[in-house]
């Protein structure tokens, strides 16, 4: 009897061990600096998922009650919500949020706590170019407009991740992480197909975003995603998986607690 209410207890510790850290309290404690370079607006904080975000995009375009749906006018206040809504920097799952993914991150791979489930990103106010051009566009996808990630990569190991968007029958490119300046050459936010015969065109729309330098060994290695294909798929199950996790755990044990203290008879 005295093993298997030994045996018990020890399943209640566990549970109770899994259990703290759905109460552990923290935040992001890395210095706020209003970003001085960047269309970042604190107000638009409420839009804290993409139904928030949508709706208020929406508003902007009148897609809602538009008789006919403008791709592009939706393209453009889409793209403008997410240069005023993020400003860059990484999103980090918080220990009290996924305490798996947050170990891992900080221990074992920095890419295994950077939030890719879009909602989650949404809860923060900073991102980096893959985590806001993620939200891009699933915000797109979300009304059937086509997208597909670009990403670029220095053979030093700098790399930069933006998107292409399909209307009016071409791709478009969009860079809402680092805000190029299109209005600096004639032939704005074509296809990185045009820009790739085209490339001072980009070193002018980059010019104090990244060094040209670095820029002309980026665009020596271009990859293009999938069309409409989300671009973290691995790590966005490893992300529900963990959620799912840190709340099964304390319940496994417990039930497996429940169930010895009952059979102690």
């Amino acid at each position: 009897m005295m093993k298997k209410i030994n045996r018990s207890l020890i399943y209640f510790v566990l549970g109770a061990i899994f259990t703290l850290p759905l109460f552990y309290t923290n935040s992001d404690k890395s210095k706020f600096l209003p970003p001085t370079n960047e269309s970042y607006n604190g107000g638009l904080n409420y839009c804290t998922d993409l139904q928030a975000s949508i709706k208020y995009i929406d508003s902007l375009s009148q897609s809602e009650n538009s008789a006919k749906f403008d791709t592009l006018l939706y393209v453009e206040a889409a793209s403008n919500f997410i240069k005023e809504r993020f400003y860059h920097g990484t999103a980090n799952y918080m220990f009290s949020e996924n305490w798996i993914a947050n170990l891992l991150g900080k221990y074992v791979w920095s890419h295994f706590y950077a939030i890719v489930i879009p909602d989650d990103i949404l809860k923060r106010p900073k991102g980096l170019c893959s985590q806001q051009t993620t939200v891009f566009m699933e915000l797109l996808k979300a009304k059937n407009i086509k997208t597909r990630k670009v990403g670029i990569a220095s053979n030093n190991g700098n790399g930069h991740f933006f998107c292409e968007v399909f209307y009016n029958n071409s791709w478009h490119t969009y860079d809402v992480n680092l805000e190029p300046n299109w209005n600096k050459i004639s032939h704005p936010q074509e296809s990185m197909e045009y820009y790739l015969h085209n490339k001072d065109s980009l070193y002018l729309v980059y010019e104090n975003k990244i060094p040209t330098p670095e820029l002309k060994d980026m665009l020596e290695n271009v990859e293009y995603g999938e069309p409409n294909n989300f671009p973290a798929k691995k790590m966005r199950a490893f992300h529900y998986f963990t959620k799912a996790l840190i709340f099964a755990l304390p319940a496994f044990f417990f039930l497996c607690g429940i169930i010895a203290f009952k059979r102690r008879v």
